[in-house]
């Protein structure tokens, strides 16, 4: 069955991803403590903090979609530094911590979407 092998799939990631140190949760583990502690708001302010950099990273790529001068300025500075945009990958799916873009990462990613200041 599909369900099955996408369950075996999703196991096989969880376990890659916590061989790298990786924190995962599963928002059914956060319901389920918050339910045997009888606190739900606990459960809800763990969904919060784990939704918050995928929101604010979604938002930064609609905006970008709405701004074709200011996405082809960011395209630009990602592409010339490979390194650089995989770090943001992986800030985004956590498996780095933000403080891997580096000393004058963010004025980078400033300067990127800005073009004010200098790299």
């Amino acid at each position: 069955l599909w369900v099955e092998q996408a369950q075996y799939e999703h196991d096989q990631f969880v376990a890659r991803m916590r061989e790298r140190g990786v924190e995962v949760f599963h928002l059914q583990d956060l319901l389920a403590e918050a339910l045997a502690a009888g606190d739900l708001a606990r459960y809800g302010a763990a969904h919060r903090r784990l939704r918050r950099l995928p929101n604010a990273t979604t938002r930064l790529a609609l905006a970008l979609s709405r701004r074709p001068r200011l996405r082809a300025r960011a395209l630009r500075t990602l592409t010339a530094d490979p390194a650089f945009f995989g770090r943001i990958l992986g800030i985004h799916a956590r498996t780095l911590p933000p403080r891997a873009l580096g000393p004058g990462g963010a004025l980078r990613i400033l300067y990127a979407l800005t073009g004010t200041l200098r790299p």
